[in-house]
């Protein structure tokens, strides 16, 4: 599924992602409930970091040929049947090496994995998302966006 070196660059930015838990962010920073991306994707995975469920720390593996699974097959444009077990086994390993894992969901036969973890978010980047909370609706106007641009601090490579 990937090569050495990107299960490498996995892993690297797997921590930076940890570490970038316990940053410091600017009081009017805004983080949305889907977190932040790692910039390209690595192999066929786009990684995503976001708060889930019980303020935890949730890694998001999406597949480039995760909606191909929803459709027929004679639709499909890959034969990608989901990941494998072997591939869950090496993604998991690669984020316990980083952080303790609390769950996952989703994963073999799936075009997309979850990994929730232990730690927990330092009080800037969950100040960040909180006020994303208290936006309430206005998140869904425009405008909202041009006054309060996203100011929040990322690791480098992220958006």
């Amino acid at each position: 599924m990937l090569t050495l070196d990107e299960w490498k660059l996995l892993r690297e930015e797997i921590q930076k992602a940890v570490d970038w838990m316990d940053s410091k962010q600017p009081e009017d920073a805004i983080l949305s409930h889907h977190g932040i991306t790692y910039g390209e994707k690595i192999g066929p995975i786009t990684l995503s970091f976001c708060i889930g469920y019980g303020s935890r720390g949730v890694f998001v593996f999406n597949h480039e040929h995760m909606h191909d699974l929803s459709l027929p097959e004679h639709m499909r444009k890959s034969d990608w049947q989901g990941y494998t077990e072997e591939e869950i086994a090496a993604i998991r390993e690669t984020v316990e090496h980083a952080t303790p894992v609390v769950s996952d969901w989703n994963g073999v036969g799936f075009g997309t994995y979850s990994i929730a973890i232990g730690k927990p978010w330092g009080d800037g980047v969950y100040s960040a998302f909180l006020n994303y909370r208290k936006a309430g609706s206005q998140i869904f106007d425009d405008q909202f966006w041009i006054d309060n641009p996203v100011k929040v601090t990322k690791p480098e490579g992220w958006r």
